[in-house]
Parts: C-alpha cells; sequence; structure tokens
C-alpha cells in the first residue's frame, strides 16, 4: 500500500476491485481544506479513462506486474497476436488493452507483455520504434525544420510531422530536437508558440512546459514579451518532464531551458529517442556574455538550431546579448523590460550596465 501523495503518471494500482494505470496525478490544496489528489485513471480491462479524488492521507493498494518479452506476429480484426520467443506460448490482446500503443506495433517487434497475476493487462512499447515511410510530399533539397515539417504516413497507419526532407520509403524512428535561441527580446517564445501551435493544427498531441522559477507573466502559460501566451505545465526539474509525460505525446515544447541543470539534454535526448518532436527555447548566454548551460549542450545534439535576432537597444544593429540594467550579481534574474535590454557586440557590457553621469 502507499500513500495517495505517492501516485505518479504510470503506476498501477487495484481500486474499487479493478486494475488500473495512473493517466495522470496532480496534488492540490484548495484554499484552508487538506490536501488532496486529482487522478485520471485508465481501467486495464476496458480502456475507459476515469478522475478520482483521493484524499491525501488515502492509501492506495500498488500493484506490481510482471513483463514477459514477447514478439509482435500479427493483427487478426481487433485482436493482436504475440509469442514468447522462449516458450513459444501465444497469446492475443485486444485493441482496448492496447490503446495508444496500437500505431507502433510493427511485424516483429520486440516488446514486453505485462502482466497481473497471470493475465496480460498491456505492453511497454521500446525506447524507439523505427517505422517506413509509405505516404508524404517529395522531398525538398535543402530544407531545414524551420521552413515547416510535412505530414507523414507510417506503414502502420500512424500519421506523424517528418522534417521536409523525408522521402517515401526512408526508415525513420521521428523524434528529432530543435533548439531556438538568442538573446532576450528576440522572439524565441514566439517562434516556439508558432511551432507549437501549428503542430496543434495538425492535430498532434501537444505538451508545453515551463521552469516553476520564470513566473514572470503567468504561472501556467509560456508568454512571449509581445504577449503571446499559451498554457503549459510547470515543472521544478527536467526530469519531472518524464514523469509528467501522457501516453502518445507527438511533441514536447520547453521554455527558458537556460533555467534548467544539464539533466535537461539527457530528458530531451530520451524524448527524441522514444519518437519525439522536442522544441526548446532559450538564451544561450547570460548577462556576462558567457555560454548559459545547458543551452551550449543542446545546440550540440539538436538537429536543427535557429538563432533570433533582437534590435540593439542603443544604435539599432542587430542584437545577440542581453544587458543587465538593475544591481544584481546572481546569474539568474528573472525579469523583463525593466530589468533587461537587448544590446548588438560593440554596445553591450558585459555584467550591469552604469548609468551614464
Amino acid at each position: 500500500m502507499i500513500q495517495a501523495t505517492q501516485l505518479k503518471r504510470g503506476m498501477c494500482i487495484k481500486h474499487e476491485n479493478e486494475l488500473y494505470r495512473v493517466v495522470e496525478a496532480q496534488h492540490k490544496t484548495p484554499g484552508n481544506l487538506r490536501g488532496l489528489v486529482q487522478a485520471r485513471i485508465r481501467n486495464l480491462k476496458n480502456g475507459a479513462i476515469s478522475e478520482h479524488r483521493f484524499r491525501s492521507v488515502d492509501m492506495v493498494e500498488r500493484a506490481i506486474l510482471d513483463e514477459t518479452e514477447m514478439e509482435f506476429l500479427y493483427q487478426d480484426g481487433d485482436m493482436y497476436h504475440f509469442m514468447n520467443n522462449e516458450t513459444f506460448e501465444q497469446i492475443a490482446l485486444s485493441d482496448e488493452v492496447l490503446g495508444d500503443a496500437v500505431p507502433y506495433l510493427i511485424p516483429n517487434i520486440k516488446l514486453k507483455i505485462e502482466m497481473y497475476e497471470g493475465r496480460p493487462v498491456g505492453i511497454e512499447l521500446p525506447l524507439t520504434v523505427e517505422m517506413r515511410v509509405v505516404e508524404t510530399e517529395p522531398a525538398i533539397k535543402g530544407a531545414s525544420v524551420s521552413n515547416v515539417g510535412k505530414p507523414a504516413k507510417m506503414e502502420t497507419g500512424l500519421v506523424v510531422q517528418v522534417p521536409a526532407f523525408i522521402s517515401e520509403g526512408e526508415r525513420i524512428s521521428a523524434g528529432w530536437v530543435e533548439v531556438i535561441t538568442g538573446s532576450m527580446f528576440s522572439g524565441k517564445s514566439e517562434e516556439l508558440i508558432r511551432r507549437i501551435r501549428r503542430a496543434q493544427i495538425a492535430r498532434q498531441k501537444v505538451q508545453i512546459f515551463k521552469p516553476r522559477v520564470d513566473d514572470r507573466y503567468a504561472a501556467d502559460h509560456i508568454v512571449s514579451h509581445s504577449e503571446m501566451q499559451m498554457p503549459s505545465q510547470v515543472v521544478r526539474s527536467a526530469r519531472e518532464i518524464l514523469d509528467t509525460l501522457e501516453k502518445g505525446t507527438e511533441v514536447v515544447g520547453i521554455d527558458e531551458g537556460q533555467f534548467f541543470d544539464l539533466s535537461l539534454v539527457e530528458v530531451v535526448n530520451t524524448l527524441a529517442d522514444r519518437g519525439v518532436r522536442v522544441i526548446v527555447a532559450g538564451l544561450d548566454q547570460d548577462y556576462m556574455g558567457r555560454p548559459f548551460e545547458p543551452m551550449p549542450q543542446l545546440l550540440a545534439v539538436a538537429e536543427y538550431v535557429d538563432k533570433t535576432l533582437a534590435i540593439c537597444m542603443r544604435c539599432g544593429a542587430p542584437a545577440n546579448r542581453s544587458q543587465r540594467l538593475v544591481a544584481a550579481t546572481d546569474r539568474v534574474v528573472v525579469g523583463g523590460a525593466a530589468h533587461y535590454e537587448a544590446r548588438c557586440r560593440r554596445c553591450f557590457h558585459p555584467g550591469i550596465e552604469r548609468s551614464e553621469e
């Protein structure tokens, strides 16, 4: 038994004599009331998703699943057949049990069947699933991701966004990393929002994250300096992104990447290896003009990089540096136009700008 406050996405629990997987769990403390956990849970028998509110003091029975490696053989109607290559035992699972995993099942793929008390209840896909593109627009030579991706139909019928240079017949895992970087006031968040909106128009499942420290304009939205905004999830650390990632998410947007630690690089690579398109926006230099980790490391591992420029507030030249205007020596000082302004190389003064006498 575990306390309700320990519930996390992906856990399996036994609730009211039924087996469920936690889709989402949010800890809330409304007003002066006691804490509670609002959970979305999926019934592993029929696939139905429901919501349940647990008190923070409630105890929940955690179901421990056994895993057996099997190979996907074939589909027969709404049933999918798998075989244990050691015992040659075969089992069949319905599309209701498999859920969002169905579009990733290609012949002979090896995966793990989750069992509870000897009964199959679900599967765990490998980190990456390589599939063949069967239908897409002709490849565009020299295209980059900033020229916009294009839809591609995979061999299983799954439709994903791919870079413009991908051709029919190629095999891809469909994941990559895009980095949008530059100085403050250069339009990084605007570009991130633009790309996310295009993905939403294409009916892709999207999740957006921002670090808790960034509370300048809104606690639960990413907001550009020009007041464009989009709802987002707030996380305390990069690893929390993996903990809150929902099944079937195709695109992940991360704003203010420079406020995370170096573990963001590992998290981003993990997501891309799973077939997720990851878009990260962040400052490439701090107020001293030094590389702002972990952005340099992300630039190194990204497939696509776009550097945005602002306008220098002194001379009007293209600006790629952020001039701090307030007396503070901490590397991270969250602020907007009252704290910083964009400067070009010639007008930038590392550190804090001194007022002219």
